[in-house]
């Protein structure tokens, strides 16, 4: 669009031009109306550009705020010093959900002494999980909870608790400051603390988060996708628009040539 512009106030000007060294070839109306859709054409060009960077800068946003969110299979990296020898190891920070249950209804557990019929439950709750999802949340609290009654597994809360208290911690939001998200955060926080000695709550209270985050996170994108097609549909409107002047402006020009070699 911004070259058609520049082109047609180029074409414009020469046409003005050739009316300055020609005035009985009466072309100068013409050469006009082509430098004024000329400089339309750049406006529109410059306004569309706007309206993209204006896009492009929410999706940017949402996806900051949602980069915030610790990813809850991997929570990230500790920084170590370099002076320090030993290698440092953060129970919490490595806490896997879906790894911790592997290990807790691994049948190895029941090898020594074997024990046969914890052995088969034990198999059959591993090989369910072995088909299970590691992004399936509700499925993998079912297999953790079955295994809590077939076989008197005793989860401890407490690093699960600290691991969902580092997820949805608060202070990610203190820089920049996001009152809305600190005010939720605190919020799920709060509960959280609430039933830090029940593992099946804090499931619960998880479980509850990642279904509204899934639901943010498709009306994020209905949105996202509405502005999509309502900028296509302005700039299908424009282009209409733009055709409908030129064709205009060139019958005008080629009415106003007419007329000024007639009347020369």
């Amino acid at each position: 669009m911004k070259t058609t512009g520049i082109i047609l106030m180029v074409f414009g000007s020469l046409s003005l031009l050739g009316f300055f060294l020609n005035p009985t070839g009466g072309a100068s109306a013409g050469g006009l109306l082509f430098i004024a859709l000329g400089a339309y054409l750049i406006y529109r060009a410059k306004q569309k550009k706007k309206e993209q960077q204006e896009k492009d800068n929410w999706s940017n946003g949402q996806v900051d705020n949602e980069m915030r969110q610790y990813n809850w299979l991997e929570m990230g990296d500790i920084n170590i010093n370099d002076s320090q020898t030993e290698e440092y190891h953060d129970p919490v920070m490595e806490f896997d959900y879906y790894r911790d249950l592997a290990n807790h209804i691994s049948p190895a557990n029941y090898m020594e002494p074997y024990i046969i019929d914890k052995i088969e439950i034990a198999n059959s709750l591993y090989a369910e999980l072995q088909n299970a999802k590691r992004n399936n949340i509700s499925e993998l609290v079912k297999i953790r909870r079955k295994s809590e009654q077939l076989l008197g597994i005793n989860y401890d809360p407490n690093i699960f608790y600290l691991w969902l208290l580092r997820l949805y911690s608060p202070e990610k939001y203190l820089n920049p400051y996001n009152e809305s998200q600190f005010l939720n955060a605190h919020r799920i926080c709060s509960l959280l603390t609430e039933s830090k000695d029940e593992y099946s709550n804090l499931e619960d209270i998880w479980m509850s988060e990642r279904e509204r985050e899934e639901r943010e996170r498709e009306e994020r994108e209905r949105i996202h996708l509405k502005m999509e097609h309502e900028l296509e549909h302005r700039e299908e409107q424009e282009e209409r628009r733009s055709i409908k002047i030129l064709i205009a402006l060139i019958g005008v020009f080629l009415i106003a040539a007419i007329v000024g070699a007639l009347l020369s």
